[in-house]
């Protein structure tokens, strides 16, 4: 029985910070007065209005059924508390420092990717009675910075993100056994199941791990103890309203704290496993705890969030693209952001860098949903690209593409997927509705989140001449759902690229030139710079020899420029030295400018 199976044997239970409120059972209580906290697998009872906990637990104790799992205790006034685990902690202290730890498992936890992020090392503790027990370290490699221990690894966690056991394999999968250990995870392994645990055991289960069991069906195979049923039933509220159905399955036969390992080696078989999972109920919360317990919201204190690792963000380009990010790619028709985002794909399948910036190599998952095969084929063609990291979608939309994104990101592990364009997988009504365009992009944002990939989509920019997430056509919703936004723009005969960033660095208004033959696409450098150093160029075209003008003549014999750029280029010129410049610069006392001689022509 667990803490919530408690709680529904009180009346008025209530939500109170840290635990729980509700009416005293040992007195006519008409306020709750009753405080209920749970503390290391001890529920402690307290009664404002002074019932003795020896009246309290009497009152409790005739409603409750066999072992209620936790050990109960009341807390004094002085905040200590009764529990028999005080013996047990006593009796463990007594055997003294172990006389060996053995290392008999290292569990390495891989991300999505199949990339190794930490390890727990389950150790085998021999005292000097006799006597054995179990317990477990983290490791993980360096920092930059950081001073490893003589056999290479770091023993702490710091600076990185917890993630279940066996990532890959539950990404994968829509049938997930959750157990207590990395050991019940590599059994269920052995006999063909996908499983997977938190780290550091039971109580350990975090909110944040929920994001990976969306939409999946979970079977938790809780441990034969109290620990065991209190996480299941945990993981099992954590997980409420997350997965598609939940179940939680108590193997038959399993001696006091036996798990699923020793059901299997004791004979138990996968099919006898799927034959529990069939004939269970899917898990329900609690009626009388549903207020408290079903909310799809899950809180954490600001203390457990400031505890948190600092997010390191890392990029598939550089300062650019965030990994697990989402992003938007907008210009007006026929401008080139198919060309760009080609260009884009051959540089991470291949890790060179793009417009200057370096990218991560890895998988890229192409969808071209509106160009014939044959223009998509023709372009790589000409930039003579030939890669294996390369996956290609062109054609109609399949129904439910997000669903099938999702399991395209499972197959493959991009580490970017391009959509050209949104239109053809956001399915909304009215792309001008907040409301609408906000809820059919969670999705995609989600699934960026919780692959670890980055999604880049591109769309159409507004009739319009506008810049940044005011170009883009429709609701505002679409530059605030964003981690990116790159605008390509079409102007005086040039095209220009420039980003907006809500992590990483803006890109200032670049020009990119397409080689028509290749199809490759090259950075030009800096608009503003490129257009300061043509002003320059007619600026010191403008002077006859031995001639001075004043900077409204200078403006007057030059067209083509904003008198903004000329004054910024007229004042570079002075800082080079290649134009002198007297006078004070007053009314009626202006500068006058003339090219020095030694300038070279």
């Amino acid at each position: 029985m667990n803490l919530q199976e408690v709680l529904i044997r009180l009346e008025r239970v209530k939500k109170n910070g840290h635990g729980y409120m509700a009416l005293c059972p040992a007195h006519d209580d008409r306020n709750p007065s009753l405080s209920i906290t749970e503390k290391g697998g001890i529920l402690l009872l307290h009664c404002h209005a002074g019932c003795t906990y020896e009246e309290v637990i009497n009152a409790i104790r005739p409603s409750l059924s066999g072992n209620t799992g936790y050990e109960i205790a009341t807390a004094r006034q002085d905040g200590s508390s009764h529990s028999s685990k005080n013996a047990f902690k006593k009796a463990k202290s007594e055997r003294g420092a172990p006389i060996s730890k053995e290392p008999v498992a290292d569990y390495h936890y891989l991300d999505v990717r199949g990339d190794p992020v930490y390890t727990i090392v389950r150790l085998k503790l021999t005292y000097r009675d006799g006597s054995e027990d179990k317990d477990f370290v983290a490791k993980r490699r360096q920092h930059e910075g950081e001073a490893p221990k003589a056999d290479g690894w770091i023993y702490n966690l710091k600076g990185v993100e917890l993630i279940p056991y066996n990532l890959p394999e539950v990404v994968k999968s829509d049938l997930i056994y959750i157990v207590e250990g990395e050991k019940d995870v590599e059994t269920l392994r052995s006999v063909g199941l996908t499983g997977t645990c938190n780290p550091f055991g039971a109580g350990k289960w975090k909110s944040k791990f929920n994001r990976w069991f969306e939409g999946k069906v979970v079977v938790i195979l809780p441990d034969n103890d109290g620990a065991g049923l209190d996480h299941s039933a945990s993981v099992a509220e954590s997980l409420n309203g997350i997965t598609k159905e939940t179940l939680i399955v108590n193997l038959p036969g399993l001696p006091d704290k036996g798990d699923v390992s020793g059901f299997i080696e004791n004979g138990g078989t996968a099919d006898d496993l799927m034959d529990l999972v069939q004939r269970a109920d899917p898990w329900k919360p609690n009626v009388a705890g549903a207020a408290i317990i079903t909310s799809k919201f899950h809180f954490t204190t600001l203390n457990e969030l400031l505890n948190e690792p600092a997010e390191e963000i890392s990029f598939v380009w550089d300062r650019t693209l965030p990994c697990g990010g989402f992003s938007l790619c907008s210009a007006k028709p026929k401008v080139g952001k198919s060309t760009v985002a080609r260009n884009l794909t051959v540089s991470v399948a291949s890790g060179s860098a793009f417009l200057d910036r370096p990218t991560s190599k890895g998988p890229v998952l192409y969808l071209c949903l509106e160009e014939k095969r044959s223009e998509v084929r023709n372009h790589f063609e000409r930039m003579d690209q030939n890669c294996d990291d390369i996956y290609i979608h062109t054609g109609a939309t399949p129904e439910e593409a997000i669903k099938e994104l999702e399991l395209a990101i499972a197959e493959y592990q991009p580490i970017l997927v391009i959509i050209d364009p949104l239109s053809r997988v956001l399915r909304v009504r009215d792309f001008n509705d907040y409301g609408s365009m906000s809820r059919g992009l969670e999705p995609f944002i989600d699934l960026a989140r919780r692959s670890g990939c980055h999604i880049l989509a591109l769309h159409h920019d507004s009739k319009m001449d506008r810049t940044g997430g005011d170009a883009l056509l429709g609701s505002t919703a679409l530059f605030g759902s964003v981690d990116c936004h790159i605008q390509m723009r079409k102007k005086d005969g040039r095209r220009t690229l420039m980003t907006t960033q809500r992590y990483g660095e803006d890109m200032p208004e670049t020009v990119v030139e397409l080689d028509n033959d290749t199809g490759i696409i090259r950075g030009m450098g800096d608009l503003s710079h490129l257009t300061r150093a043509k002003a320059k160029s007619a600026i010191l075209e403008v002077f006859s020899p031995d001639e001075k003008l004043e900077e409204k003549v200078i403006k007057e014999r030059i067209e083509g420029f904003n008198h903004g750029i000329l004054a910024k280029a007229l004042r570079e010129l002075v800082d080079e030295a290649k134009i002198g410049r007297e006078g004070e610069g007053k009314r009626g006392k202006p500068y006058v400018y003339e090219v020095l001689s030694d300038v070279e022509e």
